[in-house]
C-alpha cells in the first residue's frame, strides 16, 4: 500500500515540474513574441526590457542579441556592453557579435585590453578607436548647466539678435524622469507612441527669453518633434531652418507605418517665434529622411538618407536660387561613407559635420574640411570627440564654440557644452637695456617653473614658447655679465589668446661707485671725532649687510695751508677712518682709500677768498663710497633678496634705498622738536628761550640716556662771515647755558650755519618783514635717544609722534 502510494506520488510531481517548465517556456514565448513586436514598432527601451525578463526564465541567445541590439539603438551603453557580454558567451554567436562586444565597450569607457579582446588588423578598423587622433590638452569642453535639463538638450545656435536656441526633450511644466533620445540618425518613427521608444517626450525648440527658458512657437500642427534650427538671412529678413517629424493621419490606421523627419523654413518674428513656414522641396516624408539644415554662402547644406547615397545619411547642398533651390548635390566620398554624416555646419571656410564612421573614437565623431572639399575630412580629435556621441559643433558671435555630446553618460541623454581653455599660448623674449634681443644668443638661459618647481616644456620659437594653465609660475633667466631674473608669472584664467611677455636683464655694473655718506674734522686734524664714528659706525653696519660691496674712502681739506701739506693731511684722514672701520670688524681688503688734498671743494672757499668758517668746514671731508661688484668677473644675485629689476636706474634706486634704510635703523630716534629765537644781532638766551630750555633740561635729566642736537641759523642781514660767528655764539649760548645746569656736555652736539638754511625766502636783497627775519634767527633743538634705549622710555613717548619740550615734559 505504502509502495502505491509513493508511486502515485511520483507521478504528482513529475507532472507539476511538467507544467510549471512547460508554462514558463510558454511565457517566454509570449514575452519574446511581444519584444519582438516592439522592436520592429522601434520601442527599444520596451522591447529591451521584455528580452531580459525573457533571458531571466531562460537563458537564449536570441533574447541575449535582442537586448543587447535595443540598448545599443538607444545608445545605453552599459546595458548595451552587458548584453553583448552575455551574447558571445553562447555557442551560436558569431564574428559579427564579438565586433559588436568591442564597440560595446569602447562606448562604455572599458579598455578591450583589459578584457582580452583581440581583433584582426581588418577587424580592428570595425571598431571604434581603431585610429589614432590628436589631442588637444590646451582646451576642455565643460557642460553649459543653463541649458540642460535630466533629458535630452542639444544643438544650441544664436539668431542675429543674439537670442540663443536649442532643443530639448524636457517638460517646461513638469520634468520627467523618463529616458532620452536624439533626433539624428536613427531615421524613422512609428505611430503615436513611437517615443516609447525609449519613454521620453517630444522634442521642442526652446528660445532663452528674458523671463528664462521658453518654447518656441511655430505654425506646423500635428508635431511629433522639432529640432535643430539654423538662422540665415533672407535680405533684410531673419529666416529660420528647423527640422521636423509630422504626424501622419492617413498612415496611423496601420500600427507599423514609418514618418521620417523633414526640412522646414520659416520667418524669425520679433517675439523669436516662427511664422510663414514653408516645407522644403525635397521632403518625402513617407519615404526618406531630410533633417540638419544649414545655410552658407547661397547654399543650403542637409542630411538625408534619400536614395542614391553612400549608406545611411549623407550630406548634401542645394543652390539658393531665390525662392526655389537647386537639384540636390551629394557631397561626395570625401565626406560620405556607408555609415551616418549628420549635423552640418560652416564656419570661416570650413565644413563641419559629424560622422559615425568606425574610424573615430566612437559613436558620432566631429569632423571638419575645408568648405571646398579639398583635402581630406579629419577627426577633430579630443577632447572635441570621445567615445560616445559628439555633435551639433557651433561657434557663436563672440568666437566660443559649443558642442553637444553624451560623454561619461551611461544612458542616453544628450548635454550642451562649451569649450574652456586650459592653457594659453606664452612667448617668452628676453632684452638688454639697449633693446638688443638676448634669448637667441649663446649662453642664455631660461627656466618656467610650475609652484611645485618643476621645469615646463618651452620651445624655442622666436624667443621660448609653451602651453600654461592658469596658476604661478617662476621665470629664471640667467645670462654671464647680468644679474639673474626670477620674476612670478600669474597666468590668468585661460581664454584662447597668445600672450607676449618680454624680460629685459640689467648687466652688472662692476666697480660702479655709489657715495653713501660723509665723515667731517676739525680744523687740521685727521683722528676722528664722535659724530664721524657715528658715521662710520653706520658704513661698516652697510658692509655687513651687503658683503658683496666694498668701500672706497677719499679724503680733502680746506684751502688753508700748502698743497703738499693738505695731500698728506687728507691721506692721514682716509688712513684714520679706514683704520676705524677695521677696528669694527671690516676686513681689510674690503677697503680702498685715496685723498685730493684741497684739489676738490664743495664751495667756492680756494685760496684767497674768505670764508666763514662753516663753509672751510664743509671741505674737510671723507666721502664713504661703496664699490658695486668689485670682482669684474664674478657672477652676482641683486641685492636685498630682490628677484628682478627693468633698468640699470632702477637697481641704483633700489640698492640706495637698501643702504638708507641700513643707515636709518643706526641712527637716532628724534623724540622732540622745539625752537629758541634770538633778537637781531644777538645770541643772548630771552625769557621765552629760557623756558625751552627749562623743559629742555629737565628732559635730559629725567632721561639720562637722551642726548640734545643743536642747530643756530641767522637772519641775512649781515656778511656770510659775520653770520657764521653769531650762529655759532648762538649754539655755543644753548651749550653753555644747560651746561651751566649740570648738562653734561658730551650729551650735546652743536653744528652752526650761518644764513645758508633760512626758514623763509628772506635772502640778501628780498625785503622781508621783521616778522619773518625772526624766524630765520633761531636754534633748532631735537632731543634723540639711540635705537638701544627706546625701550626705556615710558610707553607715551614711544607712540612715534614727535613732540614739542612742553608736550614731552607733561
Amino acid at each position: 500500500m505504502v509502495l502505491i502510494m509513493k508511486k502515485q506520488l511520483k507521478k504528482i510531481l513529475l507532472g507539476t515540474m511538467l507544467v510549471l517548465v512547460s508554462g514558463g517556456l510558454l511565457a517566454q514565448r509570449n514575452m519574446l513574441r511581444y519584444a519582438d513586436i516592439e522592436y520592429d514598432l522601434k520601442r527599444f527601451e520596451h522591447a529591451g526590457s521584455q528580452y531580459a525578463e525573457a533571458f531571466n526564465i531562460k537563458q537564449t541567445y536570441y533574447a541575449s542579441k535582442r537586448a543587447a541590439e535595443s540598448y545599443t539603438f538607444i545608445r545605453s551603453y552599459q546595458k548595451a556592453f552587458e548584453w553583448w557580454g552575455k551574447t558571445v558567451k553562447f555557442a551560436e554567436s558569431d564574428r559579427e557579435d564579438y565586433l559588436n562586444y568591442a564597440r560595446a565597450a569602447v562606448q562604455a569607457g572599458q579598455s578591450l585590453t583589459d578584457l582580452g579582446i583581440t581583433l584582426t588588423e581588418a577587424e580592428r578598423s570595425k571598431v571604434y578607436g581603431g585610429e589614432s587622433v590628436a589631442e588637444d590638452e590646451t582646451i576642455a569642453f565643460r557642460a553649459v548647466d543653463k541649458y540642460n535639463s535630466s533629458g535630452t538638450d542639444y544643438g544650441l545656435r544664436s539668431d542675429r539678435e543674439g537670442r540663443n536656441y536649442f532643443v530639448s526633450d524636457r517638460n517646461l511644466n513638469e520634468e520627467t524622469q523618463k529616458k532620452p533620445i536624439r533626433l539624428d540618425a536613427r531615421k524613422r518613427f512609428s505611430g503615436d507612441d513611437r517615443y516609447r521608444m525609449n519613454d521620453r517626450g517630444f522634442h521642442q525648440i526652446l528660445m532663452e527669453g528674458e523671463e528664462g527658458i521658453v518654447q518656441v512657437s511655430t505654425e506646423l500642427e500635428g508635431v511629433y518633434h522639432l529640432s535643430s534650427p539654423a538662422f540665415y538671412e533672407n535680405g533684410d529678413v531673419q529666416q529660420a531652418i528647423f527640422t521636423a517629424v509630422l504626424r501622419d493621419d492617413k498612415g496611423r490606421r496601420t500600427r507599423r507605418h514609418e514618418v521620417h523627419p523633414g526640412l522646414y523654413s520659416a520667418t524669425v518674428e520679433a517675439d523669436g517665434s516662427f511664422g510663414k513656414v514653408r516645407a522644403f522641396p525635397f521632403n518625402k516624408l513617407s519615404e526618406y529622411g531630410v533633417m540638419h539644415g544649414v545655410v552658407y554662402n547661397e547654399r543650403l547644406y542637409f542630411s538625408s538618407d534619400m536614395p542614391g547615397g553612400y549608406g545611411g545619411y549623407d550630406l548634401y547642398y542645394t543652390e539658393i536660387l531665390g525662392d526655389s533651390y537647386g537639384p540636390a548635390i551629394n557631397l561626395g566620398s570625401k565626406v560620405n561613407g556607408a555609415g551616418d554624416e549628420v549635423f552640418p555646419y560652416l564656419y570661416e571656410g570650413k565644413l563641419y559635420f559629424s560622422s559615425d564612421r568606425t574610424s573615430g573614437l566612437g559613436g558620432l565623431d566631429i569632423y571638419s574640411i575645408d568648405a571646398e572639399l579639398s583635402g581630406q575630412a579629419v577627426n577633430m580629435g579630443k577632447p572635441y570627440n570621445t567615445a560616445q556621441d559628439d555633435f551639433a559643433y557651433y561657434v557663436d558671435a563672440n568666437g566660443l564654440q559649443y558642442l553637444s555630446s553624451d560623454r561619461g553618460m551611461s544612458e542616453s541623454r544628450d548635454d550642451i557644452y562649451s569649450l574652456a581653455f586650459l592653457r594659453d599660448l606664452y612667448r617668452l623674449r628676453v632684452f638688454a637695456e639697449s633693446g638688443e634681443r638676448l634669448d637667441g644668443m649663446e649662453g642664455l638661459q631660461l627656466q618656467v617653473l610650475d609652484a611645485n618647481g618643476q621645469e615646463v616644456t618651452m620651445d624655442i620659437q622666436d624667443g621660448k614658447i609653451g602651453r600654461l594653465k592658469e596658476g604661478a609660475y617662476i621665470v629664471e633667466i640667467r645670462k654671464k655679465g647680468y644679474f639673474p631674473a626670477r620674476v612670478p608669472l600669474t597666468a590668468l584664467a585661460a581664454d584662447g589668446t597668445k600672450k607676449e611677455l618680454d624680460y629685459t636683464l640689467v648687466p652688472i655694473p662692476y666697480g660702479k661707485m655709489l657715495a653713501i655718506d660723509t665723515v667731517y674734522y676739525d680744523f687740521d686734524k685727521y683722528n676722528i671725532r664722535p659724530d664721524a664714528a657715528e658715521v662710520l659706525d653706520r658704513a661698516s653696519a652697510v658692509l655687513g649687510a651687503y658683503p658683496e660691496f666694498n668701500l672706497n674712502i677719499t679724503s680733502h681739506t680746506d684751502a688753508r695751508a700748502s698743497n703738499a701739506y693738505n695731500e698728506r693731511l687728507s691721506q692721514n684722514r682716509s688712513n684714520s677712518a679706514a683704520t676705524y672701520l677695521k677696528g669694527t670688524g671690516v676686513a681689510g681688503e674690503r677697503l680702498s682709500t685715496a685723498w685730493k688734498g684741497e684739489q676738490e671743494p664743495v664751495n667756492p672757499c680756494v685760496d684767497g677768498v674768505d670764508c666763514p668758517e662753516s663753509m672751510h668746514d664743509r671741505n674737510r671731508r671723507s666721502i664713504l663710497s661703496l664699490e658695486l661688484y668689485p670682482d669684474l668677473d664674478g657672477d652676482y644675485s641683486l641685492p636685498g633678496g630682490l628677484s628682478y629689476v627693468k633698468s640699470t636706474e632702477e637697481l641704483m634706486e633700489a640698492i640706495t634705498a637698501m643702504v638708507r634704510e641700513k643707515q636709518a635703523s643706526l641712527l637716532p630716534v628724534v623724540l622732540a622738536e622745539d625752537m629758541v629765537y634770538y633778537d637781531l644781532d644777538k645770541y643772548e638766551i630771552r625769557s621765552d628761550a629760557a623756558k625751552v630750555l627749562r623743559d629742555a633740561e629737565v628732559l635730559l635729566k629725567k632721561y639720562p640716556f637722551l642726548k640734545l642736537e643743536i642747530a643756530s641759523h641767522t637772519d641775512s642781514r649781515q656778511t656770510l662771515l659775520y653770520n657764521d660767528r653769531l650762529s655759532k655764539n648762538r649754539s655755543m649760548a644753548v651749550f653753555f647755558h644747560l651746561r651751566n645746569k649740570g648738562v653734561a656736555g658730551s650729551r650735546m652736539g652743536v653744528s652752526w650755519y650761518s644764513e645758508t638754511k633760512l626758514a623763509t625766502s628772506c635772502p640778501d636783497g628780498v625785503d622781508c618783514t621783521e616778522e619773518q627775519h625772526q624766524l630765520n634767527r633761531r636754534s633748532v633743538l631735537k632731543l634723540k635717544v639711540d635705537r638701544s634705549d627706546v625701550d626705556k622710555l615710558p610707553a607715551e613717548l614711544r607712540s612715534g609722534k614727535l613732540l614739542n619740550f612742553a608736550e614731552m615734559v607733561k
